[in-house]
């Protein structure tokens, strides 16, 4: 489940993005550009939700936004933890579905930013008591340069 309308706290979102954009380029040694999106969702990971591995960018001219250039995830959730999995596994370039990966635990408080273009998948979730309030939640933020022309 997503929300990407987040009401009163999306400038409030959008300015901490801003605020640590700077630091975050320059500690993953990553191209710098000025941000022009910010794209902001919320979301909710239960019982066998998963991801493949992917990207963060998005293929051939899409969108007329521009590029997705860094990603950000904030993970949070309910004490004590009511899940298990959900583990965000950054992969080598070029890999493939079944290679291994470093899994980062999707501790609550966490932030992880790496580049869009990084492949990455999210291990499935389980959640024995189907609930949502014991889901995996996670805030998640891209930031795009603005589209060449």
């Amino acid at each position: 489940m997503c929300l990407r309308d987040l009401g009163p706290l999306t400038d409030l979102l959008r300015d901490r993005a801003l605020a640590h954009h700077a630091a975050w380029v320059e500690k993953l040694r990553v191209t710098r550009f000025m941000p022009d999106v910010i794209e902001l969702e919320l979301a909710a990971h239960n019982h066998g939700s998963h991801f493949t591995i992917h990207s963060d960018t998005y293929p051939g001219d899409q969108p007329a936004i521009g590029d997705r250039m860094l990603s950000a995830v904030y993970y949070f959730h309910e004490e004590p933890k009511r899940f298990s999995g959900g583990a965000l596994r950054l992969h080598h370039l070029g890999a493939r579905a079944g290679d291994a990966g470093q899994d980062i635990s999707p501790d609550g408080g966490r932030l992880v930013v790496f580049p869009s273009w990084w492949p990455h998948e999210v291990t499935r979730v389980t959640c024995e008591s189907r609930a949502f309030e014991d889901s995996r939640f996670s805030l998640n933020c891209w930031l795009h340069r603005a589209r060449r022309s």
